[in-house]
C-alpha cells in the first residue's frame, strides 16, 4: 500500500492521541510509582522478544546502557517467547504481563513511528507497531522521564540519580510529521539523529550504508530529469527531446524513455524508497512550445507540463511498486499549482519555499504567496513534503536571525493534514555552522510535536549546551532578533555580511556579550568550546566590516581589540570547530580562501555615488568578498578600492573570472545593477575593448579604453532592470588582447529601480 494511506484521515486521531499522551493514570496504567533503581541496585530486568529484529535489540541495548548510566546499576537484557506480535521492551522484575494486553487499550492505527509507554502493576512497557517506533519510544523515555539529552553528535548530558522513580503513566506518542529531517552536517551522525527521533533520509543519506540497520526510515531518493534522459547520451541522436534547458516534458517519446529509466532504477535499488523525487533541471527556464505549451496553457501554471510528465511516471510504477510515492519538485518556476489536472494517489509534491522572508512567519504579509500555493496543492494531493531552509547559504557561519519563526512555521504547516513531512536544509556542507546544533535539536522536537513552545525549547538547549554562559547566549539571540526588527529586510537564503541588520552597533554589543560568555565558562572546556564556535559568526562579520566596526567602538568609548588579535583568534576557533567550507560552492568557499581573504587590509567603506540619499533598503552593496572567482581572479590589496581590496584579473585571460549570482538580490522589487572598476593600462587605445561585463544569459557589454583610461575607479551601470533570478549571474572577463595588463572590480551594488 502507499506509505501515506494509513495517515490520510488521521488528523482527528492525532488530536485524540495527543490528548491521551498528556494524561497520566489512564485506564490500564498502574496507580503507583515505580522504583526502577535505588543507590545502584535494581530488581528490574529488560525483556525483549526472542524473535526481535536487530533494531529492536538495539533499542533494548540503548535502554540498558543509558538507564544504567542514570541509575549506576546494571540492567540485564533477557529474551522471552511468544508474548506480542508487536515490537516491545519491558522493564519488569518478572515477565508476567504480556505487552499484547497493553496494545488492546491503544488505538489500532498507530503510525510506524508512534509508540506507547505504560506502567502496569510493577512493570513498564514500551511498545510500537514498528522497530523504529520502539527505538523512538526508548529515546523518548530516556529523555522525558530520565533527563537524558543528546544536544549534538559529540555532546550529551546523562544525569545520575541515586533513586530512579517513574510515575504511573499512559503515554501515547504520535509524531505530527511522517518525514522529519534536519539536513546539516551534525545530523549525518545516525545515532544522534535517531536519539532525537528524526527519521528522514534524503540525498546521500538515502543510500548510505547505515540505513541497512534501520531499514524502514523515511527515505527520499532523488533523480534529476537529465539523469533520466541525459543530453550526453541523447543530444545528438534525439535533439528533439530537449528545449528551454529542460526536457520537453509533454513529448510522448520523452515520457516513454523516462518511464523506462525510472523502472530500471527502482529495479536496481536493493531497497525501495518511500519517496522518489523527480526534479527538473535547476534553472529558471522551461520549454514553452508545442505539447508543453498546450499543457501549460490548460493548467495556467508554468510547471504544468512537468507535473503531467511526473504523473505519467507515477501511473507507470504504481502497480509494480505500490509502496513508492512519486514526488515532483515544486520549486521556483514550478511552485505554482496547476488547474485542470488530476494527480494519482501515489504522486505527491515536494514544495520548496526558497522565495520567502525567513525572518518572518509564513503567514506574514510578504510570505502569503507561498501559503496560497500550498493551499492550492492541498486540493490536488494528500502527499506534500515541505522543503524549508534554515541557514544563510552565502556564509554558513554568518548570523542568521530566523530563530523566532522556527516553531511558528511548523505550527502553521501542521494545519494542513496533507503536509506529511518537512525537510529542513541547513549547513550541510560543513560542521560548525552558525548555531547549527541548536537548530537541529529544537527542530527535532518541533517536527515531532509542533505545538511545543519553541522559546522554551531554545532555552533548554542553551542551558544544557552552554552551561553558565547560557544567559549570555540568550541575550545574544535576543539582540540578533531585535536587530532584524530594527533593520527590517527580506531575509533570503543568501545574505551578504554587509546586510543592514549586521549594523556596527549590533556588532559592538554582540562582541561584548561573547566576551562575557567566554569569561563565564573559562574553566569549563566543553562549554567554552561551544561558546567559541558560536562567536565565529560575529568575528567573521567584524573582520569583513572592520572599519565600520571600529567607528562604532569609538562611539561607545571602549577599547578596540586590534584586527590581528581577532584574526588570529578567528583562525584558531575555525580549526577547533572543524569548519571546512564557508558556503555551498565557488573557489572562495574553502576556509583557506577565506583566511587568505581576511588578511587583506580593509578601509571604511564609502557609500557608492549612485546610492547617495537613498535608504539602506534601496541600495545593496556587494563587496569583493562576496564574488565568485574563477581562472586567475584573486582578491588583492588595493588602496584605491572602497574598502582597501578588490578582485583582480590579468588581461591575458578570457575566463569569466568575476561573478555574482542574481540570487543574492531580494525577492521583491526590480533593481539596477552597477559595478565599480578600474584598469591597469596595456597597449589598448580608443575603442579597443578593455574588458567585458554582463548578465549571463542575456547581456554582454563592452567596456572600451576610452571609457576607462586615466580615470581610476568608475561606477558603471549594466543596462536593464533586473530581479532576483537563480539562473542568471553578473560576470566580468578580459579579452586576452594586450589592451590591458589587468582590471580590478571593487564592488557590485544594486539600486532599487524607480526610487
Amino acid at each position: 500500500m502507499n506509505f501515506f494511506n494509513g495517515y490520510r484521515n488521521s488528523i482527528a486521531v492525532f488530536i485524540a492521541l495527543l490528548a491521551s499522551a498528556i494524561c497520566s493514570g489512564s485506564s490500564g496504567a498502574s496507580d503507583k510509582e515505580l522504583v526502577l533503581a535505588n543507590h545502584g541496585t535494581t530488581k528490574y530486568e529488560i525483556f525483549v522478544s526472542a524473535s526481535a529484529t536487530p533494531t529492536e535489540r538495539y533499542a533494548a541495548k540503548e535502554l540498558a546502557t543509558y538507564l544504567g548510566k542514570v541509575a549506576g546499576a546494571k540492567f540485564q537484557i533477557k529474551e522471552v517467547d511468544g508474548l506480542s506480535p508487536d515490537p516491545f521492551v519491558m522493564l519488569g522484575s518478572r515477565m508476567a504481563v504480556a505487552p499484547r494486553s497493553v496494545m488492546e487499550s491503544a488505538p489500532k492505527d498507530l503510525l510506524s513511528n508512534g509508540f506507547l509507554i505504560q506502567t502496569k502493576d510493577e512493570d513498564l512497557i514500551i511498545t510500537s507497531q514498528s522497530p523504529e517506533g520502539l527505538l523512538f519510544g526508548v529515546y523518548h523515555f530516556l529523555e522525558n522521564y530520565l533527563g537524558c539529552r543528546w544536544y549534538s553528535s559529540d555532546f550529551m548530558v546523562i544525569p545520575y540519580r541515586a533513586k530512579v522513580t517513574i510515575p504511573s503513566t499512559f503515554d501515547l506518542q504520535i509524531p505530527r510529521y511522517v518525514h522529519r529531517e534536519v539536513f546539516s552536517a551534525d545530523t549525518d551522525n545516525l545515532e544522534f539523529y535517531l536519539r532525537n527521533r528524526m527519521n528522514g533520509q534524503f540525498g546521500h543519506r538515502a543510500v548510505r550504508q547505515h540505513e541497512q540497520r534501520f531499514g524502514s526510515l523515511s527515505n527520499i531518493r532523488s533523480v534529476g530529469v537529465q539523469e533520466l534522459i541525459s543530453r550526453s547520451k541523447y543530444g545528438r541522436s534525439h535533439p528533439e527531446f530537449f528545449g528551454g534547458g529542460q526536457l520537453r516534458f509533454g513529448k510522448a517519446s520523452v515520457r516513454a524513455k523516462a518511464v523506462e529509466a525510472v523502472l530500471r532504477k527502482l529495479g536496481r535499488w536493493p531497497q525501495e524508497p518511500y519517496f522518489l523525487l523527480i526534479s527538473p533541471a535547476d534553472i529558471d527556464s522551461y520549454y514553452n512550445k508545442d505539447e508543453d505549451k498546450a499543457l501549460i496553457d490548460a493548467g495556467r501554471a508554468p510547471g504544468t507540463a512537468f507535473f503531467d510528465f511526473v504523473r505519467v511516471i507515477a501511473d507507470a510504477v504504481r502497480e509494480e511498486y505500490p509502496q513508492v510515492t512519486i514526488l515532483a519538485l515544486a520549486y521556483t518556476w514550478s511552485r505554482q499549482p496547476p488547474i485542470n489536472i488530476k494527480l494519482p494517489r501515489n504522486m505527491g509534491i515536494m514544495l520548496a519555499n526558497i522565495e520567502v522572508d525567513f525572518s518572518k512567519p509564513l503567514d506574514s504579509a510578504g510570505n502569503r504567496d507561498f501559503l496560497h500555493d500550498l493551499e492550492g496543492w492541498t486540493k490536488l494531493t494528500d502527499s506534500i513534503i515541505i522543503w524549508d531552509y534554515i541557514t544563510n547559504f552565502n556564509s554558513y557561519i554568518q548570523p542568521h536571525p530566523n530563530f523566532g519563526v522556527l516553531g511558528k512555521n511548523l505550527q502553521i504547516l501542521s494545519h494542513w493534514p496533507q503536509v506529511k513531512g518537512v525537510f529542513e536544509q541547513g549547513s550541510y556542507g560543513t560542521s560548525g555552522g552558525e548555531f547549527a546544533e541548536l537548530r537541529a535539536w529544537v527542530l527535532s522536537k518541533l517536527l515531532w510535536n509542533p505545538q511545543q513552545d519553541d522559546k522554551v525549547l531554545i532555552q533548554q538547549f542553551l542551558t544544557g549546551y552552554y552551561g553558565p554562559a547560557s544567559q549570555f547566549m540568550a541575550d545574544y539571540l535576543a539582540l540578533l532578533e531585535k536587530s532584524i526588527q530594527e533593520h527590517p529586510m527580506h531575509l533570503s537564503v543568501k545574505v551578504p555580511p554587509t546586510a543592514a541588520y549586521l549594523s556596527p552597533d549590533f556588532l559592538v554589543q554582540a562582541d561584548q556579550i561573547f566576551q562575557k560568555a567566554e569569561h563565564a565558562v573559562r574553566d569549563e572546556v566543553e562549554f567554552l568550546r561551544h561558546v567559541q564556535a558560536a562567536r565565529l559568526g560575529i568575528d567573521y562579520v567584524i573582520l569583513v566590516n572592520n572599519e565600520r566596526f571600529d567607528t562604532a567602538v569609538k562611539k561607545y568609548d571602549r577599547n578596540r581589540e586590534d584586527y590581528d588579535t581577532r584574526y588570529v583568534r578567528f583562525k584558531r576557533y575555525l580549526k577547533d570547530a572543524k569548519i571546512t567550507s564557508l558556503r555551498e560552492d565557488g573557489q572562495q568557499a574553502s576556509m583557506d580562501a577565506l583566511i587568505e581573504t581576511l588578511r587583506l587590509p580593509r578601509n571604511s567603506v564609502m557609500t557608492p555615488e549612485a546610492c547617495r540619499n537613498r535608504s539602506p533598503g534601496n541600495c545593496i552593496d556587494f563587496q569583493d568578498i562576496n564574488f565568485r572567482l574563477a581562472g586567475d581572479a584573486r582578491l588583492v590589496p588595493d588602496a584605491m578600492a572602497s574598502d582597501g581590496s578588490a578582485a583582480r584579473m590579468s588581461g591575458d585571460s578570457t575566463v569569466w573570472g568575476i561573478q555574482l549570482p542574481l540570487s543574492v538580490l531580494p525577492a521583491e522589487g526590480k533593481w539596477k545593477l552597477y559595478f565599480r572598476g578600474r584598469i591597469e593600462e596595456g597597449l589598448g587605445k580608443g575603442n579597443d575593448i578593455a574588458f567585458k561585463a554582463g548578465i549571463y544569459p542575456g547581456l554582454a557589454q563592452e567596456i572600451t579604453m576610452n571609457q576607462v583610461v586615466g580615470k581610476g575607479y568608475l561606477e558603471l551601470i549594466l543596462p536593464g532592470v533586473w530581479i532576483r533570478d537563480r539562473s542568471k549571474s553578473i560576470w566580468m572577463a578580459p579579452q586576452k588582447s594586450g589592451s590591458i595588463k589587468a582590471f580590478y572590480i571593487d564592488r557590485i551594488f544594486a539600486v532599487r529601480a524607480n526610487q
